[in-house]
């Protein structure tokens, strides 16, 4: 509904998840600090190219979305190859997700943006032109 907020999952948002790598040397305590942080307060991340915005920002979707099931999520990216790379890190990442709960909007997408507001998906990656051109 518009206007109200979403609902909460209690037993859901009383943990949060971090996927496992079977390498163990792909673990970063940082990047799961860092995810962790994100959850729970207002958190700017900047990190040098390759050190896991993505990942982190893929925790914390996923998260959200476990707490607060008939939520949204946005994750804007500045371009269109930017924000298919972010879908399918997004979706590579975080497995649990079903496809179907996950969008990529553009400029492009016109037919999408029109249901936005009832879509089922709980995660859009919506191109900064795309944003841009509705405000």
């Amino acid at each position: 509904m518009v206007g109200q907020p979403p609902e909460v999952d209690e037993e859901a948002s009383s943990t949060w998840l971090f996927p496992k790598s079977d390498d163990r040397s792909q673990f970063r305590a940082y990047q799961h600090n860092m995810a962790h942080t994100a959850l729970l307060e207002n958190t700017l991340i900047s990190l040098p190219t390759g050190l896991g915005k993505t990942l982190i920002a893929s925790v914390v979707m996923y998260n959200l979305q476990r707490w607060f099931p008939t939520g949204k999520c946005l994750f804007l990216a500045p371009t269109k190859p930017l924000v298919s790379q972010q879908v399918t890190a997004f979706t590579s990442t975080i497995t649990e997700v079903d496809h179907k709960h996950v969008i990529e909007l553009t400029g492009m997408s016109e037919h999408l943006w029109a249901d936005l507001g009832s879509a089922k998906p709980h995660c859009f990656w919506p191109g900064d032109f795309a944003i841009r051109k509705r405000v």
